[in-house]
């Protein structure tokens, strides 16, 4: 018995508790003054969309305080959390449904693909359900959702918005990139059916990603087609992996636009921190992220009546309205702040429902002889009734105007945004207050963040820019075209084959016999080298001029720059893709006439090099000649090659190819020059005052000898007799008149001497060496050999 009394007890206490929560958790409270209670079902989002909560629960009691509205009854509400979830939705649907007291209609859900799950389901039960945020698409189909409606402006509405941006800015070409969601893909077909048959705008790429796929290769192929604008559609978490992508492959503003229908929660895009893309690899932060959605639009209903101070259906106006809902807020539910911009919408919602209630009374008394509180779940009488009522209202609300099409769409204003500035706020740009009604764009407020301020391009612009030549240029470059590999076939050759010539002439000289005097190689054997390197180069030349003629090719190749925008469009610089179509002469065996042109001057380049080094030992007065010959040949040698290769290289690209080709050539000119003579002028410049000091240093020496003679004769002179004297005297005068004529003869010699080092000729090549033994070393001597082919040896 006792066992049975605690039983007993213990389910009494199950049961209070089960009614305090039911009727705590669902916020039941019997007015005294009402005698009948209506009960709906609610639907929310807590952790994303609460604001809608406490705008439901004010609007709430807005209306049972009103007496104009449902009199006699109270309206109340049953709520669940479905956490954006469907399956939880369903549940929460389903359990609402089951239990006690009947729910005559329902509110929600928050979130689109809820909404979609839950609708279907209220269907079956013959319930109307209105949403205050659901704006897909999807659920403007009557034949799917007989019974729905939405305070919140359909998704429908926005492509046309956003095709209408795109003709406000002369945008005519765009990419389509959504996630495929059945609300994103229904959309993107209605933006493609109305670009083409009513905007004229052509869709360049349609794309569509996978809510685990990565948005690499959509983004890739939206980038290939060139196009600039793209219309987008997604939920947060791909939206963030969205442009973490775009911003690594450099698709985001100012250059690229991004056009989003944005039922978004603010700063969306740095919810749930950092961002990784597992195809690439990469790294989006808060500093990533900011810079990647700056300056993209953003289409989205609008939550509060564009006419802040007009009286709406409750009585408030929208300003006022918004103070109150504040002060409520703070006071019974601080921590409710998500969404805000949804509040409006949900208590219109509510007004809805309260007031196609109160509109149904006298229609269902009159033509079904019921009442509202006999709803029953099934009923065609009271859907009917319920659903006429709710497509005939129209009101003011915190929204705006309130009414629906026959699918069950609100009629409301759109508003156009755009995130930009320091802090990211999204700009009001443009108002729809209907769709009859002419937009009011705010361009000014735009920061477009390119050069000028102008609005960017949709694609990249193809423009052609023509410059008159007159005949004699193009005479002039014909001429210069045929006869360029000439002139340079003959500059090469006899240029390096002087050089040739030259250190072969050195290399005989060391390697003659030993103990033979040998002379230089013969001139007419050193012109006859030189004639025979030209000929040889200019014959391949001609042949292949004959057999393989020149034909004009083309390239293209395309780089971004600013300057060369400014200059085609007259205008201010802009970050473009200029394309450059480079039109060069080719020849159609090219690569046979390199590689027989390389062959052969590298030939000789090799054994210019080879005699070089083993002629570097040779030493020769006259500023070591066989040394800077050597270096000349190395220098032509190795800046040849490099200049070829250049050459080849930059083929395409006319002002490089000429610009090094060019510079390559007159740094081996130059060099070649300056190691040549410079040492020679030098040599000569040395030689010529070591003869002079030699030449006035002998004449001073014979004045000194003379002099001391003389005074050494007149002592002698005094010791003497008178004749002695006399004869002295005679004789020395006779020395003196000898010494006379030395000293003219030794002008005379100076004179000479002077002319000949003017006017001596100072030759290279022509040497006469010999050896002369001795019993401790060899020496060699060299002397220049005079015009009349003979030599003699001096002795030290």
């Amino acid at each position: 018995m006792t066992n049975v009394r605690k039983v007993m007890i213990q389910m009494l206490v199950i049961l209070v508790l089960t009614n305090l929560s039911y009727s705590v958790g669902n916020f039941i409270s019997h007015p005294f003054n009402a005698s009948k209670v209506l009960t709906i079902t609610a639907m929310f989002a807590m952790n994303e969309y609460s604001a809608t909560f406490v705008a439901t629960k004010l609007a709430l009691e807005h209306i049972n305080l009103n007496p104009d509205i449902l009199p006699g009854y109270y309206l109340n509400m049953s709520w669940k959390d479905t956490q954006c979830d469907p399956s939880i939705g369903l549940k929460n649907l389903f359990d609402e449904l089951s239990t006690p007291p009947i729910k005559i209609m329902a509110l929600g859900a928050s979130c689109s693909h809820v909404t979609e799950q839950v609708t279907r389901f209220t269907k079956e039960f013959k319930l109307l359900q209105v949403s205050p945020s659901s704006s897909s698409p999807v659920l403007s189909s009557k034949s799917v959702y007989p019974y729905f409606f939405r305070t919140i402006v359909s998704g429908d509405a926005f492509p046309v918005i956003m095709l209408d941006i795109c003709r406000k800015f002369g945008w005519k070409r765009v990419s389509i990139l959504n996630e495929k969601q059945e609300f994103f893909t229904a959309g993107s077909l209605a933006l493609i059916k109305t670009a083409e048959t009513r905007y004229q705008i052509s869709v360049a790429s349609s794309q569509e990603v996978d809510s685990d796929q990565d948005p690499y290769l959509a983004l890739l192929t939206i980038r290939k087609t060139g196009n600039r604008v793209i219309l987008a559609g997604f939920l947060p978490e791909m939206g963030r992996k969205i442009f973490c992508q775009a911003y690594h492959m450099d698709m985001t503003g100012p250059n690229y636009i991004w056009i989003i229908p944005d039922s978004l929660p603010k700063y969306w895009w740095r919810i749930h921190g950092n961002v990784t893309l597992r195809h690439s690899n990469k790294f989006c932060g808060r500093k990533e992220m900011d810079h990647a959605v700056k300056g993209y639009f953003s289409v989205s209903d609008y939550p509060i009546a564009t006419k802040l101070y007009e009286n709406t259906v409750s009585g408030f106006t929208p300003s006022k309205w918004l103070k109150v809902y504040k002060e409520y807020q703070q006071k019974h539910y601080p921590n409710y702040t998500a969404n805000e911009q949804y509040a409006g919408y949900a208590y219109d919602a509510v007004w809805c429902i309260a007031l196609s209630l109160n509109n149904s009374i006298r229609p269902l008394h009159k033509n079904h002889g019921t009442k509202l509180e006999k709803f029953v779940y099934h009923s065609s009488d009271f859907i009917d009734t319920f659903v006429s009522q709710m497509e005939e209202l129209k009101f003011m609300g915190i929204s705006g105007s309130v009414s629906f099409t026959f699918r069950g769409n609100r009629i409301g204003a759109v508003r156009v945004g755009r995130i930009q500035g320091s802090d990211l706020q999204n700009v009001e740009i443009a108002i729809y207050a209907t769709f009859e009604e002419s937009p009011v764009w705010k361009t000014t407020a735009i920061q477009w963040g390119t050069p000028g301020n102008s609005v960017p391009k949709d694609r990249p612009t193809s423009k052609i820019m023509t410059v008159s030549i007159p005949l004699e240029l193009y005479v002039a470059i014909a001429v210069s075209v045929l006869s360029q590999s000439i002139i340079l076939c003959l500059g090469f050759s006899i240029g390096y084959g002087a050089l040739l010539a030259k250190i072969w002439d050195i290399y005989k000289i060391q390697t003659t016999a030993e103990g033979k005097l040998v002379r230089g190689t013969k001139n007419w054997q050193l012109y006859l080298m030189v004639f025979l390197v030209c000929v040889g180069n200019l014959l391949v030349v001609i042949l292949f001029s004959v057999t393989d003629p020149i034909v004009i090719a083309e390239r293209n190749y395309t780089e971004i720059n600013a300057d060369i925008s400014a200059k085609l469009t007259g205008g201010l610089p802009e970050e473009s893709l200029v394309t450059y179509i480079a039109r060069y002469c080719v020849y159609q065996y090219s690569n046979i006439r390199l590689a027989v042109v390389s062959i052969s001057n590298g030939i000789l380049l090799i054994i210019g090099i080879v005699l070089s080094w083993k002629a570097r030992a040779v030493v020769l007065p006259i500023s070591n000649e066989a040394k800077y010959v050597g270096f000349s040949i190395y220098n032509v040698a190795l800046f040849s090659i490099i200049g070829s290769v250049l050459s080849v290289t930059t083929q395409d690209r006319p002002v490089s190819n000429f610009g090094l080709t060019s510079l390559f050539i007159l740094v081996i000119v130059f060099v070649t020059m300056f190691l040549s003579f410079l040492p020679r002028i030098y040599y000569v410049w040395k030689v010529v005052k070591a003869n002079k000091q030699k030449a006035h240093e002998s004449i001073n020496d014979d004045r000194e000898s003379a002099t001391m003679k003389y005074h050494d004769e007149a002592k002698i002179k005094r010791r003497l007799s008178q004749n002695e004297v006399r004869n002295e005297i005679d004789r020395l005068n006779t020395s003196v008149s000898q010494l006379v004529n030395q000293a003219a003869v030794l002008r005379i010699s100076l004179h000479k001497a002077d002319k000949q080092v003017n006017t001596r000729r100072i030759s290279t090549l022509g040497f006469v060496m010999y050896e002369k033994q001795s019993s401790n070393c060899g020496v060699i001597f060299v002397e220049n050999i005079a015009e009349t082919d003979s030599f003699s040896s001096v002795s030290t």
